[in-house]
């Protein structure tokens, strides 16, 4: 089986892929009933006529009823008539159904030539998507006066995004036992559009279903109309050639069954291609031949009748069983019976994992596990081990004797497992021995032509590796790993990494971390790293070997106003609403949190890197933080404190609504400051509505450390499942990754076992990053240049030391009692 090559173009997504789902054809109504009816030799103008009569001899002699489905207007005429073209055909003929909605049919003769071994009669339906019962119950999908559907164009308007609506839900139903176009029409080259084409794209994706962006505009728009329809065609006949038996299509067309629960279809074949290739048997050569699946339909009935609503992977699954050899077939079941355990294995042979990731792979079952391979694998694997097995298995599949449209599946499956792979991790590749298998690989997919949209970007990247750095070899274990290699250091020692105090994420230093007065001296945590967000536009002055005299002169002296460049901070902060406020930090927290990598974590972890994207937005949390405690303390007064804390307070709030956690723990870190605590003075001239003093109550208790940050946890669980956006905290995710792997420092035995369950433990972790990333901003846009100024350009006090001295300053110890003795006069009165 061959897929149709890809149109040029280069923005024009993958064409339909080589998926093997087919419908069942329909069954011809005897012609002897009905009189017959010509067929005009040649396109007409689009015209309407309406039909009173039943069904037409057009309709009963169709060898295919292929149905172009979308909203009003989306241009379904026009993708029939651009489609009919070539061939021609009849005039459109409207009837309306028992619910109301307008059908209109018409009829083209389409002649053997090109992959279409065979001349056939193809009806036209053109309906609306409000027509289709897309309840999800059991009853039938299309209206009952529409002929049987052999397979479906749906098209949506790229210009107006409401014409998305739905479509999820037809496919979802329609698919994958029917094959299936998407038309991203009305996609002028020109013209700005509503929906991309990657959107249109995801729409289909998780149903098989390939996007092709058509249009009028140009020739080569119009060109794709046809394209399309004559891979559904090819692919129709190809399920036609394998035996389906009319009767059994009007059985399940009347039981109104869709038709992705046939079974006759090779369109299970896919659920079940990776047992079906014996990659469970320790390379045991199978001895099914070709064809052997579909000669075992009928056991396969006898065990899982698709008629009782049964899912449709099982039933190929148990088609495929019958087709694998007794020690394959004992093998399966041994890992079906340790998936099904309660407790994972602990440790995995490194073989086991990589028959686990192909498995994954080929029957698209177990995507998590694909992704968390890929994202720990590093750690206890070399990229040209993974390089030989994927070479190994493309040579595999191609020899193996299954039938051709499982073979063609999995190399599929296999293609795009690879692409992947190298566009999401391309530092893996820049090794030489890599580079070489990688070269191989590629070279056998060349020979094919429907991977083609696969190696056109598989060979781009493989042209650009010269230009890659491997960033990630600071945590991967070496080329010849033993077990003293592959242990990482006691992370409690090791603390360089992460520290949690009161909510600060805190450097390594070299001195005792439970030395709160001089593990802070003279170190900015925003000024880390060299790649970190230092301010530039009008640094502190320089310090002066360790101590920091200067700047305690201009920043701790006498004069009650501080800082220069603090007034006009101050008075932008206060007159600044909070919610516009709390949307640009939102939009800077953003920047940063959008070029983290999963693998990041291990870099600054692991690696202990600093200049990598976790380490500047740890800076960023740290600078926030001691930004918040510095406003603060600024003003001399204490009623011009508490108006600031009272601000920050109602920007707290604010960032709790937009879930953007690790800029609301920074605010709330600088907010318990000790310096901050202390003041009594500032804090009896607070004054916040009970309301916003309970909610901010509670946001204290979402983000207490207590507990691994459980209550956090909870509501970031929260926002997973209801695909809400948010920016999680980071310190939770390096906190537990941490606390892990000093918990099992262990990566490899001395046996080579892997300790797999840790690494999927960390996969789990990690992957709130990209599950966010995915989901986009919270706002749209960027932060502005002058709030950015604010935040980075305005000095901060960055040691404790020095918070607390200037905490003293404006608050001088014994200050407060004027303040206990008034409110003892208070209450005497």
């Amino acid at each position: 089986m061959a897929a149709v090559p890809p149109s040029p173009g280069p923005s024009s997504p993958m064409l339909p892929c080589p998926i093997p789902a087919f419908p069942i054809p329909p069954s011809p109504i005897p012609s002897s009933t009905i009189p017959p009816s010509p067929i005009p030799p040649s396109p007409q103008p689009p015209q309407t006529s309406t039909a009173t009569s039943t069904t037409t001899d057009e309709a009963s002699d169709s060898s295919y009823v292929i149905a172009v489905i979308g909203h009003d207007g989306v241009g379904k005429s026009t993708v029939i008539r651009r489609a009919m073209k070539t061939w021609g055909g009849s005039l459109p003929v409207k009837k309306l159904t028992q619910g109301g909605h307008v059908v209109r049919s018409s009829f083209a003769e389409i002649k053997a030539g090109g992959k279409l071994t065979h001349g056939c009669k193809v009806e036209f339906v053109e309906l609306n998507l409000v027509a289709l019962d897309l309840s999800g119950g059991s009853g039938p999908i299309w209206p009952v006066d529409v002929s049987p559907v052999s397979g479906v164009i749906l098209c949506y308007d790229a210009t107006r995004s409401e014409t998305l609506t739905g479509l999820n839900e037809a496919l979802a139903r329609l698919c994958p036992g029917m094959p299936a176009v998407l038309l991203a029409c009305k996609s002028d080259p020109d013209k700005a559009v509503q929906v991309e084409a990657h959107v249109g794209d995801q729409i289909g994706h998780p149903y098989n279903v390939g996007l092709i962006e058509v249009t009028t505009a140009t020739s080569q728009g119009k060109g794709k109309m046809r394209t399309g329809l004559r891979w559904l065609l090819y692919k129709l006949e190809e399920t036609n050639r394998r035996g389906e038996t009319p009767e059994r299509a009007n059985a399940l067309w009347k039981k109104g069954h869709c038709a992705s629960q046939s079974r006759g279809s090779v369109s299970d074949d896919h659920h079940s291609s990776s047992s079906s290739l014996g990659w469970m048997m320790e390379r045991e050569t199978a001895t099914s031949t070709e064809g052997s699946v579909d000669s075992e339909s009928t056991p396969a009935e006898r065990v899982l009748n698709p008629a009782e609503g049964v899912n449709g992977a099982a039933v190929a699954a148990a088609a495929a069983v019958a087709a694998i050899p007794s020690a394959a077939l004992a093998s399966q079941t041994s890992l079906e019976r340790d998936s099904a355990k309660s407790e994972p294995d602990i440790y995995v042979t490194l073989q086991e994992l990589f028959n686990r990731l192909f498995t994954a792979i080929v029957s698209t079952e177990n995507d998590q596990f694909v992704n968390t391979f890929f994202l720990v694998y590093r750690r206890f694997c070399q990229p040209r081990e993974l390089m030989t097995e994927f070479l190994e298995r493309f040579i595999e599949v191609e020899q193996y004797a299954v039938s051709r449209d499982i073979r063609l599946w999995a190399l599929m499956k296999l293609a795009g497992a690879l692409k992947d792979w190298a566009t999401k991790y391309p530092g893996d590749l820049v090794d030489a021995e890599t580079q070489s298998l990688f070269r191989k690989t590629l070279g056998c997919m060349l020979k094919y032509t429907f991977l083609a949209h696969v190696t056109v970007d598989l060979v781009s990247i493989e042209q650009g590796l010269d230009m890659v750095v491997d960033v990630d070899q600071s945590w991967s274990c070496r080329p010849n790993p033993d077990v003293s290699n592959l242990q990482t250091p006691d992370t409690a020692a090791a603390l360089g990494i992460v520290v949690e105090k009161d909510g600060i994420l805190l450097a390594d230093q070299e001195v005792p971390m439970n030395d709160s007065k001089t593990a802070f001296k003279d170190k900015s945590s925003f000024n880390r790293s060299a790649g970190s967000l230092t301010v530039d536009l009008d640094p502190l002055p320089p310090r002066a070997g360790d101590s920091s005299s200067e700047q305690s002169r201009s920043v701790y002296s006498n004069d009650e106003t501080g800082h220069r460049k603090w007034s006009s901070a101050i008075n932008a902060l206060l007159h600044m609403d909070p919610q516009h406020f709390a949307l640009e930090l939102t939009l800077l927290q953003w920047e940063l949190f959008a070029a983290i990598r999963p693998r990041d974590v291990f870099r600054h972890d692991f690696g202990k890197e600093r200049d990598d994207p976790v380490g500047r937005s740890i800076d960023f949390f740290n600078h926030l933080s001691r930004w918040v405690s510095t406003m603060i303390l600024a003003h001399p007064k204490p009623k011009g404190r508490a108006r600031v804390y009272e601000a920050f307070v109602k920007i707290a709030h604010q960032l709790r609504k937009l879930n953007n956690y690790d800029c609301l723990c920074a605010v709330l870190s600088g907010l318990r400051e000790t310096s901050i605590h202390r003041l009594s003075q500032t804090h009896q001239l607070v004054r916040l509505e009970p309301q916003l003093m309970r909610d901010y109550q509670s946001h204290l208790k979402l983000m207490d450390a207590r507990n691994g940050y459980g209550h956090y946890r909870r509501e970031l669980q929260a926002d997973t499942s209801y695909n809400h956006m948010a920016i999680p905290l980071l310190s939770s995710i390096l906190g537990l990754v941490s606390r892990l792997q000093a918990a099992r420092p262990e990566d490899r035995r001395a046996d080579g076992a892997v300790q797999w369950d840790k690494f999927q433990r960390f996969g789990d972790i990690l992957m709130a990053i990209p599950t966010f990333q995915e989901r986009g901003s919270v706002i749209p846009g960027s932060v502005s240049i002058s709030f950015q100024r604010l935040i980075e350009a305005t000095p901060v006090i960055s040691s404790e030391d020095g918070l607390y001295e200037r905490s003293r300053l404006v608050e001088p110890a014994g200050s407060q009692t004027g303040g206990v003795l008034r409110k003892l006069a208070n209450f005497a009165l």
